[in-house]
């Protein structure tokens, strides 16, 4: 018998790529092979950020074309995600079969949910599937839950938020969300949201017969909503490259657009945030630290945009003079580690994807 040989797929996006690639390292350390999936560019990226001294032999890095053209700007979302639809899954299919030839056949693909669609690929070669998902919980849950919000009459049949509504708490516990911060319409043009929200809604049915969804919280930072979804399974908080950073003690506080692998760097090392949100869900990560964490202060940008130094130096000041605040984020920090040493809940769940992908093995 070989080692279990998982494909990882990330979606083409740095906040996507990186704690995909974490997770891929802990299946490493835990016996896996792992073949992990790029489109050309960010391969290409990825290649030029690595020493010599970081490349692993059991993790494969591989590129397969994304399908943009020369004239293509590689950060259109509509266009690249078209693209990779029309281009990908036959060089999947070529991975795959490539695989049974070397006597190292796949068993499992883990996909990022942004590339959901690839799951069919998969299944249609017999292996088992898991969707992993970088951000909050509670986004996905949100996307899980698009057709609950339209018969509720929060978006329209087009993913189109109703002013009325616009505003929604999916379950008792969880933060408030913003319609109009929900991605698909916050990308161009009316034609545009329409493929991304029409891109989303065929990414979860396929969920709907994966085996497992696994995303990079745990269990306090966000429980109400593993009540709501508990086929959700938090594996974490995963390092995703701050830790080279925010475990520094001189680090007192962090300012930050509240990207979903920045909230969970500040809360694995136990800091205080200045939050400065300006897309998607880093709106609802700053209600989460703000609001139900109570680990941070929000900043408020003028009508330019701007937050002045004043409020700057006020803000800080309020923050590092605040013990009960800071106790909060301590007791956060103890929290994540408990977690995910053996034991914890983020722990047991990870073992548990662990050991059914390897008694997939042939």
């Amino acid at each position: 018998m070989g080692l279990p040989h998982v494909l990882a797929l990330p979606f083409p996006a740095q906040g996507h790529v990186i704690p995909l690639m974490e997770l891929c390292h802990c299946l490493v350390d835990h016996g896996f092979k792992v073949t992990f999936v790029n489109t050309e560019f960010n391969h290409k990226r990825v290649i030029a950020a690595l020493s010599a001294e970081s490349t692993v032999r059991q993790l494969a890095l591989v590129s397969v074309p994304d399908g943009l053209g020369e004239e293509d700007d590689p950060h259109d979302l509509v266009r690249q995600t078209e693209a990779l639809q029309n281009t990908m899954p036959r060089c999947l299919e070529e991975l795959i079969e490539k695989s049974n030839e070397t006597g190292e056949p796949m068993t499992c693909m883990l996909v990022d949910e942004g590339m959901g669609w690839a799951l069919e690929v998969g299944r249609k070669k017999g292996l088992r599937s898991a969707a992993f998902w970088p951000a909050a919980a509670q986004m996905l849950a949100a996307i899980l839950s698009i057709t609950e919000l339209i018969s509720r009459g929060v978006l329209d049949a087009d993913g189109t938020p109703i002013p009325e509504h616009e505003t929604f708490q999916l379950g008792p516990g969880m933060p408030f969300i913003d319609a109009a911060h929900l991605i698909w319409n916050l990308i161009g043009d009316e034609g545009s949201r329409e493929t991304v929200f029409n891109y989303f809604l065929s990414n979860i049915r396929v969920l709907d017969v994966v085996d497992f969804i696994i995303c990079n919280s745990f269990k306090e930072l966000e429980e109400p909503t593993f009540s709501y979804a508990p086929k959700i399974l938090p594996i974490g908080p995963l390092p995703t490259g701050l830790r080279r950073l925010l475990a520094h003690p001189s680090v007192g506080c962090f300012v930050s657009h509240c990207g979903w692998n920045s909230t969970m760097e500040g809360v694995r090392n136990g800091k205080l945030f200045l939050c400065w949100p300006y897309f998607v869900d880093q709106f609802l990560n700053q209600s989460y630290i703000c609001d139900h964490w109570k680990v941070g202060l929000s900043l408020t940008p003028d009508e330019s945009g701007i937050v002045k130094r004043e409020q700057l130096k006020s803000k800080v000041e309020a923050l590092l003079g605040d013990a009960e605040m800071r106790a909060r984020a301590s007791s956060l920090k103890e929290k994540a580690q408990r977690n995910t040493d053996q034991g914890g809940a983020s722990f047991h769940n990870l073992k548990r994807f662990i050991d059914t992908i390897k008694a997939a093995n042939p």
